[in-house]
């Protein structure tokens, strides 16, 4: 059966309403399990945790109060979330409810009311300038809000929206009615259960490249802390250990932030090497943005792990940048020398290179380095209109020039001489009367976009599973 922990509104218990209609509405699918929430904050997100840590469960369930709190625990959980009416401000909520109120449904514990003070508010206070210290895109589309028609509390929407996919409407009030629960909730409890199961391993990519599996959540003896215990994929796979926050958390660097461990959907598998790409481009870095996203988007024990420009103004380096993939800038010399090149190539790990618009020729001890681990696109159909200076326009000017009836790609293998390697793959585009070279140049480029990931996949991921 799933495992379903529910997470209940501020006013209301273990026992109330919805978590008994999900009860009911599951008793064949799941055991959902509801415990009774502590008022203060901290105290709730250190008890969900601690059952996390015990039970493991499927998915989160959160309602307002515990939506606000399932939302920051949801990655250190590792499992999907429906939050309903989620309460981003909580604080602001309180504020004006100073005073003590009535718990709606009873606690296990007989407690029949809690007070809510300037000191409470305080601390909810604090809590959200946090609470998107765990945010990862990894669970963009694993993290579903719930919105209802008649809700004039939960404000929330907007920002909800932009850092998860899937916002869904109900008809009804803040608290989802027993017939919400049943018509909406429940449905989108079995579509997303069945969409993302609960993996049973877990991979993390650090942000200056390497993989990881997190291997336990554990505590300090002394000190009790949080902390995670997780092994590196590289090397000599080593065992690493550090606070549970700082694994999870997100960081700033040069302005830009991002996670400091960012979930991932690669799966290492015994046995096989972990595929890790340089992309070496001179330019505007399209198709490298495209292969970056390629591999990120994909379920492969495979990644780019860096790119390498000649060019210190070449956009290429933006996109690195903002998709948090590492650069490093070389010049015609420094690429000529071995001891410049080949360590940075061991420090992250390359197991294959490819080329994306890289205007300079490989120098042979990086072509002896990684023998037929080096692929090259060139944007026409060779042997014709390659060679030395054949490269972007010039060969489409080349190819409307010459009344080419069809042009298209070509992906090989890079040795010692331009465009001469064995030849991976070819596709092809018909040109039609009259076309121009830039019309020619953008069919060309939805070729490159469509199958160099694919190929790159099938020649060194697919090829080193097998």
């Amino acid at each position: 059966m799933k495992k379903i922990l529910f997470l209940h509104g501020l006013n209301w218990s273990g026992s109330c309403p919805i978590a008994r209609a999900l009860q009911t509405e599951l008793a064949d699918i799941a055991e959902v399990v509801s415990p009774d929430l502590p008022v203060d904050p901290e105290e709730a997100i250190a008890t969900i945790l601690d059952i996390c840590d015990r039970w493991q469960p499927d998915l989160l369930v959160g309602s307002s109060y515990g939506a606000f709190l399932g939302q920051q625990i949801v990655k250190i959980a590792g499992c999907p979330a429906l939050l309903c009416s989620p309460m981003f401000r909580m604080a602001n909520f309180l504020e004006s409810r100073l005073g003590v109120h009535d718990f709606k449904s009873p606690r296990a514990d007989g407690v029949t009311c809690y007070c809510v003070t300037a000191e409470l508010v305080a601390k909810f206070r604090e809590m959200e300038k946090h609470q998107f210290d765990c945010y990862d895109k990894f669970y963009y589309d694993r993290v579903w809000g719930f919105y209802g028609s008649r809700d004039t509390i939960a404000d929330t929407r907007d920002k909800f929206s932009s850092l998860y996919s899937t916002v869904i409407k109900y008809d009804g009030e803040h608290t989802m009615s027993p017939d919400n629960v049943k018509t909406v909730l429940v449905p989108a409890v079995l579509k997303i259960t069945e969409t993302f199961p609960r993996r049973e391993a877990r991979y993390f990519r650090h942000f200056k490249g390497n993989y990881y599996r997190l291997v336990c959540h554990g505590r300090d003896s002394e000190t009790l802390d949080r902390l995670v215990t997780y092994r590196a994929l590289y090397g000599g796979y080593g065992f690493w250990v550090r606070p549970e926050r700082m694994f999870f958390e997100r960081i700033t660097r040069d302005g830009k932030e991002f996670p400091r461990f960012a979930e991932s959907q690669h799966l290492a598998s015994a046995g096989v090497p972990s595929q890790k790409f340089a992309i070496f481009a001179s330019g505007n870095g399209s198709n490298a943005e495209n292969i970056i996203r390629f591999f990120r988007d994909h379920e492969c024990d495979a990644e780019v792990t860096l790119v390498v420009s000649n060019r210190r103004s070449a956009k290429v380096l933006e996109r690195a940048a903002e998709l948090n993939v590492p650069s490093a800038v070389m010049t015609r010399d420094e690429l000529n020398d071995p001891d410049k090149v080949l360590p940075v190539m061991e420090r992250y790990g390359i197991t294959a290179i490819v080329l994306a618009g890289f205007l300079l020729p490989v120098p042979e001890f990086l072509i002896r380095r990684y023998p037929d681990r080096i692929i090259n696109i060139h944007p026409a159909l060779l042997p014709r209109f390659g060679g030395k200076g054949m490269y972007g326009m010039h060969v489409h000017e080349a190819v409307v020039a010459a009344g080419e009836k069809e042009t298209g790609i070509t992906i090989h293998y890079v040795n010692e001489r331009y465009d001469e390697g064995k030849i991976i793959c070819q596709a092809k585009i018909h040109i039609a009367p009259g076309c121009t070279p830039e019309e020619v140049a953008e069919m060309v480029h939805m070729l490159e976009y469509r199958h160099y990931p694919r190929v790159i996949m099938e020649t060194f991921v697919h090829a080193a599973a097998e």
